[in-house]
C-alpha cells in the first residue's frame, strides 16, 4: 500500500518562448528578454513549495531546481496545483503554465512528466510503500 511520496529534484525541461500576450518575457526590462523563472506547488491555496528564481533563462535551456527538496507531499492522493511563473519585480509575476498534478496517479514512477503546451517540467520521486 502506498504511504507516502516524495519529489528529490524538478526540472523545467521548456517553457514557451513568448508570453501569453505574446512579447518576449521581459519586454519592457531594460536589457532583459529572457524569463526569470521559479515554481510553485499548492494544496488547496496553502503553499507546500516555493523554489528559488533563476534569472534571465535563455529559451531552451533546461533548469534543475534542488534547493528546499526532498519535498514529502502531503497529501499525496489529492490534487496539487503546480505553477511556473516569470518574475516581475515592478509588475505582477507572469503565469507561464500550470499542472494539476495527483501523485498517487503516478505511483511508482521514478520520473513524471507534466505538459501543457510548451511547458514541460519533470519530477524525480521516490515512493513509500508499507
Amino acid at each position: 500500500m502506498l504511504v507516502g511520496a516524495t519529489v528529490e529534484s524538478i526540472r523545467i525541461l521548456s517553457c514557451p518562448k513568448y508570453s501569453k500576450d505574446g512579447e518576449q518575457w521581459d519586454a519592457y526590462a531594460p536589457f532583459a528578454t529572457d524569463p526569470d523563472l521559479f515554481l510553485k506547488m499548492a494544496w488547496n491555496d496553502n503553499q507546500l513549495f516555493l523554489s528559488e528564481t533563476f534569472d534571465n533563462t535563455p529559451f531552451g535551456k533546461e533548469i534543475t531546481i534542488e534547493q528546499n527538496l526532498p519535498l514529502q507531499l502531503k497529501p499525496f492522493d489529492q490534487p496539487l496545483l503546480v505553477e511556473v511563473f516569470d518574475e516581475d519585480g515592478i509588475s505582477n509575476d507572469d503565469n507561464v503554465g500550470y499542472f494539476t498534478f495527483v501523485p498517487a496517479d503516478h505511483r511508482g514512477q521514478e520520473f513524471v512528466k507534466l505538459q501543457a503546451g510548451d511547458l514541460v517540467i519533470e519530477l524525480k520521486m521516490s515512493w513509500q510503500f508499507k
